[in-house]
């Protein structure tokens, strides 16, 4: 036991070792330092981070050398936002870039400081009163970022196509989200136009999420997943339920089809990842924050996972199928080869050798006549 214990002593050693000579080399080579605080990892998010890294590196700063980057995940947990916040803060980086509005929101108030900050994925910057004040235009202090507006007419459009007899739609959400409230009014507007009927359950926690679908069966037609941190970082639990009732589920952005909804019209992550790498980089080159733009990201990109769909029993068009930007799912077309050119010509080069030594050993016998 006392060999274990010092082995694991030692592992831990080595390991705050590596993480000091990280952050040593970056300062020794003046590598810049950004902050990202996260809700929950799931795939959108994922997505977002990873666009925007791409985005930093195709504009000169390669990881651990031109940037580094530290990350605090509340893991889905409102406990947790305000402390990954107040942490983040606390090691005064380049610059910090929170993800979503509850996030945001919260930095709003911890950021005394007034550090950079550059936010991605937050839904209704003015409406959350994360700009203070400022518009889109000139946001004005210490802050701007990149603002998703998901087309919400479209992705229940889409809903009313793949189910042209659906009547009542269940809604889950967490109302204590500014995005959440946003997306509500848009439905409800929505609705005045269409004969559609809401039936909406609330929770406050991701441990609600199982009862919270479980009061939608028998009630609605389908449940349809507007983007929600809550609910996003913790969709199988409704998945989970619907799967076993047979109501189908739709979403409102592509994570939540990647993990098991049927179908959305949504935003490109990647790309609003990439926005964001852009004002970085100005903040960095020595802009002010205040004095840069909003950056609106729209899309209309289609995201389906035929798997579901199957499951749920919900025909995909073939025409909707060909348009989509990504097909999930078992039966989803394969991707097409990565193979680089020269690998292309070597293959035939090899065929083309086979061939002649084949052709050779079959007219030995003859040569031999």
């Amino acid at each position: 036991m006392k060999g274990r214990g010092m082995g694991a002593a030692i592992r831990r050693a080595v390991l705050l070792s590596s993480v000091l000579c990280v952050a040593a080399h970056g300062a020794e080579t003046g590598a810049r330092r950004i902050a990202i605080m996260v809700p929950v990892t799931q795939p959108v998010v994922e997505e977002t981070i990873a666009g925007f890294k791409r985005g930093m590196e195709s504009l000169g700063y390669r990881e651990g050398i031109g940037v580094t980057y530290s990350l605090y995940d509340a893991a889905g947990d409102p406990n947790r936002f305000t402390p990954i916040v107040q942490a983040a803060v606390e090691t005064t980086p380049d610059v910090l870039v929170p993800v979503s509005t509850p996030i945001t929101q919260r930095l709003i108030y911890e950021n005394v400081a007034g550090l950079p900050t550059v936010f991605i994925a937050v839904t209704d910057p003015v409406g959350a009163s994360i700009l203070q004040g400022g518009t889109l235009e000139k946001p004005g202090g210490w802050i701007t970022g990149v603002a998703d507006v998901f087309p919400y007419d479209a992705q229940l459009d889409l809903v009313r196509r793949l189910m042209p007899r659906v009547a009542k739609v269940g809604l889950v959400y967490n109302p204590s989200e500014e995005n959440s409230q946003f997306a509500i009014k848009q439905l409800a507007e929505y609705a005045k136009h269409r004969p559609i009927e809401y039936v909406n359950v609330t929770v406050a926690t991701p441990g609600e999420l199982t009862a919270a679908a479980n009061s939608l069966v028998g009630k609605v037609d389908c449940i349809y997943l507007f983007p929600d941190n809550t609910v996003a970082g913790n969709v199988g639990a409704v998945l989970t339920v619907a799967r076993s009732a047979g109501v189908p589920v739709f979403a409102g952005d592509s994570g939540m089809v990647k993990q098991g909804a049927v179908a959305t019209v949504s935003i490109g992550y990647e790309g609003v990842g990439k926005l964001a790498a852009e004002l970085v980089d100005k903040v960095l080159r020595g802009a002010k924050p205040g004095e840069l733009s909003v950056r609106i990201a729209r899309g209309d990109e289609y995201y389906l996972n035929v798997e579901a769909a199957r499951e749920f029993g919900v025909d995909l068009p073939k025409d909707l199928v060909q348009r989509a930007t990504q097909v999930y799912g078992a039966a989803a077309p394969a991707e097409p080869s990565r193979r680089l050119p020269w690998q292309a010509g070597a293959a035939l080069v090899a065929v083309a050798a086979i061939l002649i030594l084949l052709w050779w050993v079959l007219r030995r016998p003859s040569t031999r006549e």
